[in-house]
């Protein structure tokens, strides 16, 4: 039997009696850093006038697994940030430029966006479907 990997955020499941004397650095890269990642890891996403689809690979790192996503750029048209349909939670930190009123919907690819505003730092929840805010004023 092969390894697997977990559905939300994506950490090796080793089989029984795989990997005989490499167990160990497979626990640690693919199983403690991704949590690592999960918990506290920041990444910058650029942003511009073009959806994005959040990476999410199995065994290394991305840009969905992380705790922290911040927001840079000059973003002149309304884009879409998608995110894995998985339960989740993100801080958010919008550090872009907009023109033209321009926004960004943070959503998956099936169900309902939250507009981050501009300037703006907190938390989103993703529940594997939509997209919410957890803050008094939005986000």
């Amino acid at each position: 039997m092969a390894s697997t990997f977990t559905s939300r955020i994506r950490l090796e499941k080793q089989a029984d009696g795989e990997n005989p004397n490499s167990w160990g650095t497979i626990l640690n890269a693919n199983v403690i850093d991704m949590l690592d990642d999960a918990l506290a890891a920041y990444t910058t996403v650029s942003c511009s006038s073009a959806n994005i689809t959040l990476s999410e690979n199995n065994g290394t790192t991305d840009q969905s697994r992380s705790a922290v996503l911040e927001f840079v750029g000059t973003v002149s048209s309304n884009i879409d940030i998608t995110m894995p349909t998985v339960s989740k939670f993100y801080i958010i930190n919008d550090q872009t430029v907009r023109q033209s009123s321009s926004t960004i919907t943070l959503k998956t690819g099936s169900g309902t966006g939250m507009t981050v505003e501009a300037s703006m730092a907190g938390f989103a929840f993703c529940d594997s479907v939509s997209v919410y805010g957890l803050n008094a004023k939005g986000l």
